[in-house]
């Protein structure tokens, strides 16, 4: 019976230490899994803000990816060139020449890289008239007029910066080959006079600042543009081949139609 006693009584200490532990065990397990959820709430929390914060540019960036990436644009033009010049000649002659604004047509295609950048080419045609008088010694005044063909090929990149928007606004500076028409003057009064003027083609540079306007969920826009074309005439008689060099430097506005496809 004393025997019995002692076990129980040692096996007693046992049970409640095993209790002890067992309930400790559980507590940090228990305490564990709370942080764990902590943990999971935490990060969904932050992975959910973060989508929610990102909806409105991936929706965004989804719908300018759906955009067909080339657009056609076709407008008129109205030139307006920097042409004037003024000069003594040896022989005691004044000359003067000007030019007067010109409409013409213009055409374009372009290529979108991506949201911000894009490749552009384009080509324009107007004739604007130019004007000559020389005034002689003896006070005469002789006086002629004459068209010159003005075609500038652009090539440049675009870079949006309103992508997206109803508005997309675009600047481009652009890489420029300006062909020009030969120049026949001719003047008829108590004098008559003619010259022949051969003018040279020439690479040169060119800016454009445009936009084009979204109508509706549809592929037309509506486009208009003010560019600069720093280019000059450079002229030669095709008798003497007497040389002369005048700025030309038209500034540029376009309007007309472009479609997305």
């Amino acid at each position: 019976m004393e025997d019995q006693r002692l076990e129980s009584a040692s096996s007693q200490p046992v049970t409640a230490q095993s209790r002890a532990k067992n309930h400790r065990d559980r507590a940090k397990q228990g305490k564990e899994e709370h942080t764990m959820k902590g943990k999971d709430r935490f990060w969904f929390t932050l992975v959910t803000a973060g989508l929610a914060a990102l909806a409105p540019l991936i929706v965004a960036g989804v719908a300018r990816a759906a955009d067909p990436p080339w657009q056609v644009r076709v407008g008129g033009v109205w030139v307006h060139p920097n042409f004037n010049f003024s000069s003594i000649e040896p022989e005691g002659e004044r000359l003067t020449a000007s030019s007067d604004n010109a409409t013409g047509l213009g055409l374009g295609i372009g290529y979108r890289l991506s949201d911000r950048l894009g490749i552009e080419l384009g080509v324009l045609r107007a004739s604007p008239s130019l004007h000559l008088q020389v005034q002689v010694p003896t006070g005469w005044v002789l006086s002629a007029d004459d068209r010159l063909s003005f075609t500038p090929i652009t090539a440049g990149l675009a870079v949006h910066l309103t992508p997206g928007k109803t508005f997309d606004v675009y600047v481009t500076p652009a890489l420029a080959f300006v062909m020009y028409g030969d120049l026949h003057f001719a003047a008829f009064g108590l004098q008559t006079a003619t010259a022949d003027l051969a003018v040279d083609n020439q690479w040169t540079w060119a800016l454009t600042l445009g936009t084009d306007v979204r109508l509706g969920d549809g592929p037309w826009r509506i486009n208009a543009a003010v560019s600069y074309v720093s280019t000059s005439v450079h002229a030669a008689d095709i008798e003497n081949g007497d040389p002369r060099n005048v700025d030309f430097n038209p500034y540029i506005v376009t309007l007309g139609l472009g479609y997305r496809f």
